[in-house]
C-alpha cells in the first residue's frame, strides 16, 4: 500500500480532488485487509495534511475482535471523524 497524499494538493492528490470538483468521482476512500495500524497510519498522516477521506475498507466480520481488530482500532477513530465505514469479508477471510 503507497500513502499518496500531500499537504501541497499536488500529483495524485490534486488528480483525486480534480475529478471530484469536475464530477467524475463522488468519494475518495482506501482500503486495506491486514493490519488495523496501517489504516490508523493513514487516517492520522492525512489528517496532518489536512486531506480527509470520505470513507475506508476494511475487513468487520465475528472473528475480527479476536486479534488485531478492525472494529475496536479503527471504527471508532472513523466515527470520531466522520468518515464513512465499508465492512468487507463479513464472512471471515474467505
Amino acid at each position: 500500500m503507497i500513502l499518496i497524499v500531500s499537504s501541497q494538493r499536488a500529483g495524485p492528490t490534486k488528480a483525486m480532488l480534480d475529478a471530484r470538483k469536475a464530477g467524475k468521482i463522488r468519494y475518495i476512500g482506501f482500503t486495506g485487509h491486514k493490519d488495523p495500524q496501517i489504516h490508523l497510519y493513514i487516517v492520522e498522516s492525512c489528517c496532518r495534511s489536512r486531506f480527509r477521506f470520505d470513507a475506508v475498507q476494511m475487513p468487520l466480520n465475528v472473528m475480527d475482535a479476536h486479534f488485531r481488530s478492525f472494529a475496536h482500532l479503527v471504527v471508532p477513530e472513523l466515527v470520531k471523524q466522520k468518515i464513512g465505514i465499508l465492512g468487507m469479508k463479513s464472512m471471515g477471510d474467505a
